[in-house]
């Protein structure tokens, strides 16, 4: 029976499958029934682990949609106001993270409706813009702009722990109305200049919902490169994104915002947008660092806002 094993052994390490068979034969005549069992076994669990059932590729493939659509829907659920459906508690806001880009491009377009609309009705492109900028504010809850106007007031602060302290109250202070001030007026201003260049239908859509998507995708980067400031605020509580999740958000927004921007403002104007969103991250990215020690849920709102102003900006200079 030794001498049959170590023989079946070597047979199994045979390519093209004649070795089973040639083995399960010998063994048969020597009646070794274990043995045979035991090699079908191995066959069947070769098998398995080289080759996947055509259902369960499928199964694979719906399984990887389904959790991209439902990182979507949470995303929505807590970047906006909107009815994203019952969100799943299950699903950590680290990992739903990966939906932020086409959560911002849904928000972005609806908002840009609203300012199309607005123009059709015979409004002048200022008064869009306003009304486009005022439907952001709605559909997000004004998210980011409290997370503006805390990072503002809290940067007053001399000493790290003070800023973190002042980032922590509720209240407004000076110098954050003065950031909502100025950073909307930026923003209302773009708009306006965008929609005179670009003021059809799909143009005003697209710019709206582009700008949203990269603004909201680059945040998963800037919670992953640096550390939360403290240990109980919101960076920390929502957890650390990992690789893939940055990768997915990163990959997900600059695929959204490349085809929205180009067909609506042209490469060099798309590629000038993209350019000053990554000027952006690094210098929200590198004030955090020094000044806070790390990311608060605070300063990733005032990202996402500086974010949006920079590709305005990078929209119109090579527009």
């Amino acid at each position: 029976m030794r001498e049959f094993a170590e023989k079946g052994a070597d047979i199994v390490k045979r390519t093209g499958g004649i070795g089973h068979h040639f083995l399960l034969f010998e063994l048969e005549v020597a009646n070794g029934r274990f043995l045979r069992d035991r090699i079908g076994q191995v066959n069947n669990d070769s098998y398995k682990d080289t080759k996947m059932n055509p259902w369960q590729e499928r199964n694979n493939t719906n399984n990887k949609v389904t959790g991209w659509l439902g990182n979507v829907r949470a995303s929505l659920a807590f970047l906006s106001r909107l009815p994203a459906g019952d969100s799943e508690p299950q699903r950590p806001l680290s990992d739903a993270m990966a939906g932020f880009g086409p959560a911002g491009a849904v928000i972005g377009a609806i908002a840009g409706c609203i300012a199309w609309a607005s123009l059709a009705a015979g409004l002048p492109a200022s008064m869009s813009a306003i009304i486009g900028v005022g439907a952001l504010v709605a559909i997000s809850g004004a998210l980011h702009e409290d997370g503006l106007a805390d990072t503002a007031d809290g940067l007053g602060g001399w000493t790290r722990e003070r800023a973190l302290e002042i980032m922590r109250d509720s209240r407004i202070g000076a110098y954050g109305v003065l950031a909502l001030v100025l950073v909307t007026a930026l923003r209302i201003a773009a708009y306006d200049s965008l929609i005179l260049a670009h003021g059809g239908f799909l143009d005003m859509v697209f710019i709206f919902s582009g700008t949203a998507c990269l603004s909201r995708a680059a945040l998963p980067y800037l919670l992953h490169a640096a550390s939360p400031a403290r240990t109980d605020g919101q960076a920390a509580g929502a957890g650390r994104p990992d690789h893939q999740t940055v990768r997915s958000a990163i990959i997900s927004g600059l695929a959204i915002y490349g085809l929205f921007l180009w067909t609506a403002a042209g490469f060099f104007a798309a590629l000038a947008g993209a350019a000053c969103a990554g000027l952006a991250v690094y210098c929200v990215l590198r004030l955090a660092r020094t000044r806070l020690g790390g990311m608060t849920g605070d300063v990733a709102g005032a990202a996402q806002q500086i974010g949006e102003v920079f590709i305005l900006s990078g929209l119109i200079i090579a527009g």
